[in-house]
C-alpha cells in the first residue's frame, strides 16, 4: 500500500500527525473543518460572545445552519453558553460533514463528562445528560440532519406544532414559537438577502442571531506572492484573523506576529493542513476560468477586460501553488482574513 492510499483510507502520515507541515497527499473537507477550529477560535469577537452568553435564555431551543462537522456545538458546550435543557438542531448540505458530526460529538460530549443515549422516539439524536453542571448544560438534545437551511427555516416559519415534516421522510424539532437563537458560522455571507431573511423568519420575535466568522472580503497570504487574475491581484491589505507558525497556539487575531525560523517554526494543532487547503482553494478558483492563458507563458499585461475569460495563466497559477506549498513546509507561510461577528435580536 502506498502513502497515498494510506492518506485516503486515513491512516497514513498525513492523516496521524496533525501539524506535520508537509503537503498532504489527499484532501477533505472534514479535516479542514477540524483543522479550522483553532484558527476560528482565535478569531471570535470575545465581545460579541459575552453578549451572545447574557442574551441567550435558560433552556434555549437552538438552530444551527451550514453545522459542518460539529465545531459550534463543541465551542458553545466548552465555553459553557448554554444552560438547563437545551433543544438544538443543526443542519448542513454535505451528508459527509453531517456523519462525521454525528461521530465527532458524542465522544466530545463524553470526553466533558455526559453521559450520551439515543432517544427511543428518534434514533437519529443524541441526548447528552450530567448532573450538576455549573459550566454547561445539564441535558442537550441534538439532533442533526442532512438538509437544506433556508428550505428547513421556511418549513419551520410555516409549522404549526412542535415539530416540522422535511422532504426526506423525517422530522425535526420546531418550538411553536420559534427558535431562541439561530446560528450560522462561516455562513451569512454566502447568502443573498431574501434566504437570510427565511432564516430569521425561524427565530421567535425577540430571539436572537449569531453569524460568527462572516468574512468580510479581504483576504492575504504573507509574504507576498502576487498571481494576476482578471483585473486584480490576490494579495490584499492584512486584517484580523491569523495563522502564523511563529506565534504559536495562544495567539489572539490582529496580535502582533514574531518571524517564524525557516525549517523550524510549526503551527498550532493542524493548521498547516489548513493553509495547504486554503492554497488548493485558491488554486482551484484561479484554475476554473472559461480560458487560461498559454501555461508556459509569463503574463504579458494584458489582463482583458474580465468579459467571458480568464486572464490567468495556469502555468503562473501551479507555479505560485507550488511556492505557497513548500512555505507551509518550511513554517514560512501566514495567512490573515478580515471578518465580522455579527449578533442580532429579531425584533416583535
Amino acid at each position: 500500500m502506498t502513502e497515498d492510499d494510506d492518506a485516503e483510507n486515513g491512516t497514513g502520515a498525513e492523516a496521524r500527525r496533525p501539524g506535520d507541515g508537509r503537503e498532504p497527499a489527499t484532501y477533505s473537507t472534514q479535516r479542514y473543518l477540524a483543522a479550522k477550529r483553532t484558527v476560528d477560535d482565535r478569531a471570535l469577537d470575545e465581545g460579541v460572545l459575552d453578549r451572545l452568553a447574557r442574551s441567550v435564555p435558560d433552556s434555549p431551543a437552538v438552530l444551527e445552519v451550514g453545522a459542518g462537522i460539529g465545531t459550534m456545538v463543541e465551542r458553545l458546550l466548552d465555553r459553557g453558553l448554554l444552560s438547563g435543557a437545551v433543544t438544538y438542531v443543526a443542519v448542513d448540505l454535505d451528508a459527509a460533514s453531517v456523519a462525521a458530526a454525528r461521530e465527532r460529538l458524542p465522544e466530545r460530549a463524553r470526553a466533558a463528562g455526559y453521559e450520551v443515549r439515543r432517544p427511543a422516539d428518534d434514533p437519529a439524536s443524541f441526548v447528552f445528560e450530567r448532573d450538576g453542571a455549573a459550566d454547561g448544560p445539564e441535558r442537550l438534545t441534538l439532533t442533526l440532519r442532512v438538509a437544506d437551511a433556508v428550505a428547513v427555516a421556511d418549513a419551520i416559519a410555516g409549522a404549526n406544532g412542535d415539530r416540522v415534516d422535511l422532504d426526506d421522510g423525517t422530522t425535526l424539532p420546531a418550538p411553536a414559537a420559534g427558535f431562541d437563537l439561530l446560528v450560522g458560522a462561516a455562513f451569512l455571507d454566502l447568502l443573498s438577502w431574501p434566504a437570510v431573511e427565511t432564516l430569521v423568519g425561524a427565530v421567535r420575535p425577540g430571539g436572537h442571531c449569531y453569524f460568527p466568522i462572516t468574512f468580510d472580503g479581504t483576504t492575504t497570504f504573507a509574504p507576498a506572492d502576487v498571481v494576476a487574475a482578471a483585473g486584480s491581484d490576490w494579495n490584499v491589505s492584512p486584517a484580523t484573523t491569523a495563522v502564523d507558525a511563529g506565534a504559536g497556539a495562544g495567539a489572539r487575531a490582529g496580535a502582533g506576529h514574531r518571524d517564524p525560523v525557516p525549517g523550524t517554526a510549526q503551527y498550532p494543532a493542524d493548521e498547516a493542513y489548513f493553509l495547504h487547503h486554503l492554497v488548493e482553494l485558491v488554486r482551484g478558483a484561479l484554475s476554473s476560468g472559461p480560458e487560461t492563458a498559454d501555461a508556459g507563458a509569463e503574463p504579458d499585461g494584458d489582463e482583458g477586460d474580465g468579459e467571458g475569460e480568464s486572464s490567468v495563466d495556469a502555468g503562473r497559477v501551479e507555479r505560485w501553488a507550488r511556492r505557497r506549498h513548500a512555505a507551509v513546509a518550511r513554517g514560512e507561510l501566514r495567512y490573515l482574513t478580515h471578518q465580522v461577528d455579527v449578533l442580532g435580536r429579531r425584533r416583535g
